[in-house]
């Protein structure tokens, strides 16, 4: 990985200057110190990060101990995002999760103690078996927590995997739509009465506290990824790199950028900004699509008269934004709306 931070160095102009730097699509925090003390040196060896930039980093709950925490700290990481899933031992089993729910709880409460004052909880619901108590109860833990941060994500089951599996032999039961939406709007109410600004599908965050970030790919701003299967877009291109571990390392030891590369087309553009525009508070911009070439008035006006009357969504100052409703429906409206 450090090979590739300097191989891409020119991937993105180099006057730009990185304000967020994440260690994620994975573990990061079984890195050692050592090691992670290494990729920050390429980081500033190579690329320009701001000072005050904000350095998130994924963990698990039980790689997350005292000392290691001190570590992340030191190295300069000043955002956790802890998977923590559920409060409820069923649950933690039933997901396959190493951790415990006193580790989970332990941990952020030793995170806080040690200067981490923002961090971010992910939170599943519409796990088999969960109620709309028991979601409540993993709500009321988590605030108790004092979190700046939520996400939150539906639990669904893949072809080929081992839910899959479960499923298809009866041995997993999916939570019904009904239960999962219900657990969804009580989220939704319980995070906003303790402030919480519900700003993308599934997070949430305490005024000022948006994962800066993850609002840049919404907001269609450039990014480079590093690391075998990371994604990079440049305002022009995507470039995907090789999933591989094998193949990645055998690329990066002979020169190769390890992935390859599309060009996006307008329509692709289009596509994609209404996709991630819409699952945000900001909506997509009318005017915007329209200097691409899409009069989105034009061409589905009648379907925007009938999610505005449903009240699935508004257009406020020539943007389009979906209501808190209308997110539950993200993906079929979106694609209803694309080109």
């Amino acid at each position: 990985m450090v090979k590739e931070l300097t191989l891409q160095k020119n991937y993105l102009p180099r006057h730009i200057a990185f304000d967020t730097v994440y260690f994620g699509g994975g573990t990061p925090s079984v890195l050692t110190p050592e090691e992670l003390n290494c990729i920050f040196d390429a980081l500033l060896e190579n690329y320009h990060i701001r000072q005050n930039a904000e350095i998130t980093l994924e963990a698990n709950p039980d790689d997350l101990d005292r000392n290691t925490l001190m570590m992340l700290k030191n190295a300069g990481v000043n955002r956790l995002s802890v998977g923590i899933q559920s409060f409820y031992e069923d649950d933690l089993r039933l997901l396959n999760r190493s951790h415990t729910a006193e580790q989970a709880k332990r941990c952020l409460m030793e995170a806080r103690e040690i200067g981490f004052d923002n961090f971010n909880l992910d939170l599943i619901y519409g796990i088999p078996k969960s109620t709309v108590e028991s979601w409540l109860e993993n709500i009321h833990i988590a605030l108790g927590l004092k979190p700046k941060h939520i996400s939150t994500y539906c639990l669904t089951v893949e072809e080929n995997t081992v839910f899959g599996r479960w499923k298809n032999s009866g041995r997993f039961l999916e939570v019904e739509e009904e239960l999962a939406a219900k657990q969804y709007e009580i989220l939704v109410g319980a995070l906003k009465k303790y402030g919480f600004e519900h700003y993308e599908v599934s997070n949430f965050a305490l005024p000022g506290h948006h994962s800066k970030h993850n609002v840049q790919y919404w907001h269609y701003e450039p990014y480079l990824g590093i690391g075998p299967g990371a994604h990079s877009f440049n305002g022009r291109k995507r470039q995907f790199n090789v999933l591989n571990n094998h193949k990645y390392i055998k690329a990066i030891n002979n020169g190769d950028v390890p992935g390859l590369s599309e060009a996006l087309s307008k329509e692709d553009e289009i596509n994609e900004r209404i996709l991630t525009g819409l699952r945000t508070q900001w909506g997509i911009s009318l005017t915007s699509l329209h200097k691409l070439g899409y009069d989105l008035l034009k061409s589905k006006g009648k379907y925007l008269e009938q999610l505005i009357s449903e009240g699935l969504a508004d257009m406020p100052n020539d943007r389009l934004v979906l209501s808190e409703k209308g997110w539950l429906l993200a993906d079929h409206i979106s694609l209803k709306l694309c080109r």
